[in-house]
């Protein structure tokens, strides 16, 4: 809306902020979401939408994770789109007109990062990447598919053509193993230690030597 503005306002000690939309002309400004914690801290993810109908779409951590909420223009309610254990990175793209978010989460595992889909009512979360490991994702500017970009600790970078369903059109180019292969490197692999207190269990990465039997 070209006779509004949105602003984000934020307290020092970033445990409060506030969302209003103000008239450009008149100045009047309108109090639309908030959010507070102030046993830790709020971040600024920047990752809100607003929708043509006037609805909002933003990135919040106050159920304890950090899921994609919804709420109408006026703030008056709200309600969250994602939930459970795991955490949402990204919005990457809204497509208004099918009422479906697109976006990037942790949901499989907290070492990956992966491509999703889910409706505005929070049915029909989807996974679209199935291949493990990290992904990153560039969605054409008309919605109609996506370039996935993604590796692992098995697998080298891939990058790979898809439509909007996750199917893979065509493989545009992936890294060759041939070098790693023939000097019989050592794929890295997933720990878990205790602190030294014993209190925390602790991630971590290591690389065996070729020969190495545990």
């Amino acid at each position: 809306n070209s006779e509004k503005l949105a602003f984000l306002k934020m307290d020092r000690k970033q445990q409060n902020w506030e969302m209003f939309v103000s008239d450009r002309v008149s100045g009047k400004s309108l109090k639309i979401l908030s959010e507070s914690d102030e046993n830790g801290w709020l971040d600024n993810h920047g990752q809100i939408r607003f929708l043509n109908d006037g609805k909002i779409i933003w990135v919040s951590e106050k159920s304890g994770y950090k899921h994609i909420w919804i709420a109408k223009h006026s703030g008056s309610s709200s309600w969250p789109i994602t939930e459970g254990k795991w955490e949402v990175s990204k919005i990457i793209h809204v497509n208004e007109e099918k009422q479906t978010i697109y976006f990037t989460a942790n949901k499989e595992s907290v070492f990956e990062n992966r491509f999703y889909s889910i409706n505005f009512d929070g049915s029909g979360l989807k996974l679209l990447t199935l291949e493990a490991g990290s992904h990153s994702v560039r969605v054409f500017p008309d919605g109609n598919g996506f370039i996935d970009s993604f590796s692992s600790l098995d697998h080298p970078q891939k990058h790979i053509l898809k439509d909007m369903n996750g199917k893979i059109i065509k493989i545009i180019s992936e890294t060759d193993k041939t070098q790693f292969q023939v000097y019989d490197w050592s794929y890295p692999k997933i720990i878990q230690f205790n602190s030294t207190d014993k209190t925390t269990v602790l991630d971590g990465i290591i690389t065996y030597p070729p020969d190495y039997k545990n």
